[in-house]
């Protein structure tokens, strides 16, 4: 009796420890299908942030393109306006000389009558 009870002891033990084997493995098969399906979630996730990223980046170099085109616009529009006033401004220039020299002209007719 006491030979074979030895062995079925250690044999117990064995199947015990097996079976604690078996429900750890079973746990971490679980974990592992788990931790895979947040993986594929969170991979999803990067690349519809990803995708998200281009389109904003594209969009931030159209608006940069525009702003850029603005200003051109806005500076050729300045320029031509300095240009175009000073243009008036020095032919007002000339239409004042033109009248102050034809102001004198008449002044001096003016005082030859008189004297």
């Amino acid at each position: 009796n006491k030979r074979l009870s030895e062995p079925l002891t250690k044999a117990l033990k064995e199947v015990e420890m097996l079976r604690q084997n078996l429900s750890n493995y079973e746990k971490d098969k679980q974990s592992l299908q788990q931790t895979k399906a947040r993986l594929g979630n969170a991979e999803k996730q990067v690349k519809n942030l990803e995708w998200e990223n281009e389109v904003l980046q594209q969009r931030f170099l159209k608006v940069e393109n525009e702003r850029d085109d603005l200003y051109d616009k806005f500076e050729s529009s300045i320029y031509d306006v300095q240009q175009k006033t000073g243009l008036k401004s020095m032919l007002l220039e000339r239409r004042l000389e033109a009248m102050g020299d034809e102001l004198e002209k008449k002044e001096a007719q003016l005082a030859e009558v008189l004297t």
